[in-house]
């Protein structure tokens, strides 16, 4: 089985970025360091999932920088 961890970060300079890993704990690994860069981040939001290879969210989290309140309009 393969393990996805996919990076997101919204705002002027947004990206994705996706690493595959045939091992959970590499996978687990990469994520936690991600969300480590993420939690100091300076773009709007920043954030990281786990997805196995059938599309299933293991974890996710995201960090919100942005000082505007989100809203829905």
């Amino acid at each position: 089985m393969y393990f996805y961890v996919i990076e997101t970060q919204t705002g002027e300079s947004g990206s994705t970025n996706t690493f595959v890993y045939k091992d959970r704990a590499d996978a687990e690994a990469k994520y936690h360091e991600v969300l480590m860069y993420a939690s100091k981040s300076t773009v709007r939001r920043h954030g990281c999932m786990i997805m196995t290879e059938d599309l299933f969210i293991l974890k996710s989290e995201v960090y919100n920088h942005d000082p505007a309140p989100v809203t829905d309009d």
